[in-house]
């Protein structure tokens, strides 16, 4: 990984840290209904998760791509059977790859069982890994490929991705413990990261959430500041050098 241009994001990062956060802040947000609502012995089970999720829209539905809407379907279906999947999915001392594939695997059966006029159940890693992240907010970071294979072109991080393995989660939370110890060491960014979480957000103190809210913005926000500051340092010493000139005596002959 270039760490001479990470250094040069965070400062973008740390520069531009409200306009980032207007955008961004609902991820605490989200972590806290979560955390408030869940209960894996709920009595009323779908309505429970459905509660849970309430505000993941941003995380788990878009353009053709609706993970949330299936399982609450699927929950409302089959409520015994969805809670043991989320069950498995949460279970710790198991492997993380072998519970990727049970859930991804036995939902999709079940979702075929109870939907078979809504064939694509949409939980991919994406969405797999928003669930455990809403669970377990100091082990996990939300995934997207899509984020991870820019992240890592942008700071020439040597990974062949291999696009639905489950290998691209494992490097991709390598990289972000990566990135987490690099943050970690600035104490600004973390007083800012602090100071900026209400009554309504997940303290994240472990700055998981922050770590992949960094990353996002690597992907998303932070070219085009730095873009604009370097514009902005180009015409400031254009200025300076044309003011030097117009300062200087124009030489005459004798």
């Amino acid at each position: 990984m270039n760490f001479v241009l990470l250094e040069k994001y965070l400062k973008a990062y740390k520069e531009n840290f409200q306009y980032v956060n207007r955008n961004e802040i609902y991820k605490w947000q989200v972590l806290k209904v979560f955390q408030d609502n869940w209960n894996i012995n709920a009595v009323d089970f779908p309505g429970m998760l459905e509660a849970s999720l309430t505000e993941t829209d941003n995380l788990l539905t878009s353009t053709n791509y609706y993970p949330k809407r299936m399982v609450v379907f699927n929950a409302r279906s089959s409520p015994e059977e969805v809670r043991v999947l989320f069950s498995e999915l949460f279970d710790e001392e198991k492997d993380l790859t072998i519970r990727l594939n049970i859930f991804s695997e036995k939902f999709e059966k079940l979702n075929k069982k109870n939907h078979s006029d809504k064939p694509k159940d949409y939980q991919d890693h994406r969405a797999m890994m928003v669930y455990l992240t809403l669970r377990y907010p100091e082990r996990y970071f939300l995934y997207k490929y899509g984020m991870f294979a820019k992240f890592c072109e942008k700071l020439e991080y040597p990974y062949a991705f291999a696009k639905g393995k489950n290998e691209n989660v494992v490097q991709f939370l390598n990289v972000c413990q990566m990135c987490k110890a690099f943050l970690r060491q600035d104490q600004e960014l973390v007083r800012l990261h602090e100071n900026r979480l209400k009554d309504n957000c997940y303290r994240d103190t472990s700055l998981n959430i922050l770590t992949q809210d960094f990353i996002y913005s690597i992907t998303e926000y932070l070219d085009k500041f730095i873009a604009l500051e370097d514009q902005i340092e180009r015409r400031a010493v254009a200025g300076s050098i044309e003011k030097i000139s117009s300062d200087v005596p124009f030489p005459y002959e004798d």
